[in-house]
């Protein structure tokens, strides 16, 4: 993308100038020389080949650039996001030196470039001083009356000499547009081949604008994977799909508490991706409030659902732009918001709402914090109140905060999102323990589900053995912080 919005324009320009200039050179060498309207016809058969070798070269070391480079950006992301670990293991000489030889080996094609362009002036230098000396030759061998006057002759080969570096800026900025409009052509083969989520009978519209507004959720032997759909004969010679949810059977009543647990990979944050249509539903159905998922456009339905995820991301922008992309609501309204998860005060000491988001070092709890004020001010977008009805999906919001903050931000949830019906991938299973519905899955599999405090009295509840291992693991950890003291 970076070539056609950067450099696209620019060559197509500077293609367009050395053209029309090498055009107006050559016009005024023959004007001034009538006898060098001979080397026109073999000057256009060598620059053809020549350019012809050039843009091959030139294209395949641009492509050994790329993937040259790719190992160094890739080192700098992890070296970004893994700081702590690198500094607190004394790494950094270590890593310094992985750097330096990444940055020496993404340096090697930009070398070999420079030599072949640079082996490109010198042969056109040398078709313009074959073509200069053949002028001087012709001027000097030939009748007085069949050559052109000093004068000419001389603005002839001032013109010859300018001629070469024209030529070169020609074929360069030539190789540039054609490495460009490769980057458009391999877009266009990526949209092609690229399987839309829009399959056809997915365009219908809620029935109406206030949709979902009971919250009913219903799951009918739902097996779902990540695979995108391929066309039939292409699917027949594929391996077979992998499938992350098997049999779902759920039905959650409108305006309940559901938690789901497990062990990780067990299908826990799959099972509320469905629910935003982010995986590939291969059988059975999901419905809220008896409308089929797969029969509304993907845009419309995210639109309608509100997510807080476990580590909201903050775009680059102002605070105010983060909280309200669409810009429907004042400032009052934002500064509410975060006054109810009582982070108006941090913001207001970092530059308040015109604060650069992405520049502002927010903690785990702060930004978990500024994701549930981001999902209030998306209810008001919604136009829901309070106690209206509505589908709120939480993935494990709690996991990357301390307790304090674990329990402000469940009370506001359980206050502001009253008689929506939410849906919570629990880490810490108490958090989920007050729920009107629990659900325990494994290996993509619904293994049990019931009233939290009904399982407990269960013998051999999985439910049960979960909440029993937390229990002595907290006291574990207890003794431990009672022993250091």
């Amino acid at each position: 993308m970076s070539l056609i919005d950067m450099e696209l324009p620019t060559a197509l320009l500077q293609t367009a100038d050395g053209f029309t200039v090498c055009i107006a050179q050559t016009i005024l060498i023959t004007a001034s020389s009538k006898f060098v309207a001979t080397f026109i016809a073999p000057a256009i058969v060598v620059l053809y080949f020549l350019q012809r070798f050039y843009l091959r070269t030139s294209r395949q070391i641009r492509l050994l650039d790329l993937e040259a480079k790719s190992p160094m950006y890739t080192h700098f992301l992890e070296t970004l996001s893994g700081l702590p670990t690198l500094r607190a293991f004394n790494w950094q000489s270590a890593w310094h030196e992985l750097s330096r030889e990444l940055l020496d080996k993404s340096q090697r094609p930009v070398y070999l470039l420079y030599c072949i362009q640079r082996w490109l002036g010198l042969v056109l230098d040398c078709m313009v001083a074959v073509f200069a000396i053949s002028i001087i030759t012709l001027a000097t061998q030939l009748n007085q009356s069949t050559t052109s006057s000093g004068g000419a002759l001389g603005l002839a080969l001032v013109n010859l000499l300018l001629l070469s570096g024209l030529l070169s800026y020609l074929i360069r900025s030539w190789t540039d547009l054609e490495t460009s409009i490769g980057a458009v052509s391999r877009i266009r083969d990526f949209s092609e081949s690229t399987p839309s989520e829009l399959v056809p009978g997915e365009f219908q519209e809620p029935p109406h604008n206030y949709w979902p507004q009971c919250g009913a959720i219903d799951f009918q032997n739902v097996n779902a994977s990540y695979s995108i759909p391929v066309a039939s004969h292409e699917q027949a010679d594929s391996a077979p799909t992998k499938l992350i949810l098997k049999n779902i059977n759920l039905s959650i009543p409108p305006g309940s508490h559901v938690g789901i647990c497990g062990r990780t990979g067990s299908g826990k944050s799959s099972l509320l991706l469905t629910l935003f249509h982010l995986t590939t539903i291969t059988s059975g159905s999901v419905t809220i409030d008896g409308v089929d998922l797969r029969t509304l456009n993907p845009n419309t339905l995210r639109s309608r659902l509100i997510a807080i995820p476990q580590s909201p991301e903050l775009l680059c922008g102002t605070i105010r732009t983060n909280l309200d992309p669409t810009a429907q609501l004042p400032d009052a309204a934002l500064i509410a918001a975060l006054e109810r998860v009582e982070l108006w005060p941090a913001i207001q000491a970092r530059g308040g709402l015109a604060a650069e988001a992405d520049q502002t070092p927010f903690s785990h709890g702060e930004r978990q914090l500024f994701g549930l004020a981001a999902a209030l001010l998306r209810r008001r977008t919604l136009g829901r109140a309070a106690g209206a009805g509505g589908v709120v999906a939480l993935d494990e919001i709690s996991a990357s905060v301390d307790v304090d903050t674990e329990s402000r931000i469940l009370r506001v949830v359980r206050e502001e999102f009253a008689g929506w019906t939410m849906v919570s991938v629990a880490h810490r299973l108490r958090t989920i323990r007050d729920c009107d519905l629990v659900v325990v899955m494994d290996d993509g599999r619904i293994v049990e589900v019931g009233r939290p405090r009904e399982l407990e009295l269960v013998e051999d509840s999985v439910w049960r053995q979960m909440v029993g291992k937390e229990r002595l693991k907290g006291l574990k950890e207890r003794d431990e912080k009672v022993g250091e003291v």
